[in-house]
């Protein structure tokens, strides 16, 4: 049978470092966190468990009017009150107008802003459509140009072959009409050397006979002596040194 006291059972020292067993009965004895109270009957089976861990808990016998007291809770009332209405005493707003409806001033900021909007859009597209059209402007100038330098340079050319064909083919027709021309060296060749009419002409009786004359009396010329070879076994002469000091050495025996 229970008894009619009560047991105020309040944890007041940490259980940390305490053996594992401790611990254990501290949760079961339904201590959570440190200053903690419990109420419990007062039992033989719970004053065991209240000394084995005598050192972490304090105990304290209550009545039960203590014990009622301790656990009844009063209700606190409400911070605040849902109402399904706005207050009797709250003031009356104005009607809104429609939905979506602004005023003239504002309609007039979003006309102008519009409408400004717009005058840049144009002005870009004009810009982007000018650039455009210079740019088209100038490759076709380009073009135009490269053309005109390529056909000039064509007919540069073409006027520069035919000429060239001119000048070979005049050159041509003068040669095949112009009579055989010897050339300028035969020409200075053939004046420096009289011929043959002209020089028995302008000669004379004496001057006719000169050469045969010249070639009777001309006579082969002397063979020249060679000195005769030294005999084997005798020295040669040395000639004697005409600029130095020293006079000629004489030949060995």
């Amino acid at each position: 049978m229970p008894s009619p006291h009560k047991l105020r059972i309040t944890w007041t020292r940490s259980a940390i470092g305490t053996p594992v067993r401790h611990r254990a009965t501290v949760r079961a004895l339904g201590l959570h966190k440190l200053h903690q109270a419990v109420f419990h009957d007062d039992t033989p089976s719970l004053r065991g468990m209240v000394h084995a861990v005598r050192h972490l808990v304090t105990v304290a016998q209550v009545t039960e009017e203590e014990f009622t007291a301790a656990t009844t809770r009063v209700a606190k009332p409400p911070a605040f009150i849902l109402r399904s209405g706005p207050p009797a005493d709250a003031p009356v707003k104005a009607p809104r107008g429609k939905r979506g409806a602004k005023p003239a001033a504002a309609q007039k900021a979003a006309a102008a802003t519009t409408a400004k909007a717009e005058k840049a859009a144009a002005a870009a597209t004009a810009k982007a459509e000018a650039a455009a059209a210079a740019t088209t402007a100038k490759t076709e100038a380009a073009a135009a140009a490269t053309t005109a330098k390529t056909e000039a340079a064509a007919a540069a050319t073409t006027a520069k072959t035919e000429k060239a064909a001119a000048k070979t083919e005049a050159a041509a027709t003068a040669a095949a009409t112009a009579p055989p021309q010897a050339s300028p060296e035969a020409g200075k060749e053939a004046a420096a050397k009289p011929t043959r009419a002209a020089k028995a002409a302008t000669a004379t009786p004496e001057t006719a006979e000169k050469p045969k004359k010249a070639a009777a009396t001309k006579a082969p010329a002397p063979a020249k002596a060679k000195a005769p070879a030294a005999a084997k076994g005798e020295a040669k002469p040395v000639r004697a040194r005409t600029g130095g000091a020293k006079s000629a050495q004489e030949p060995k025996a």
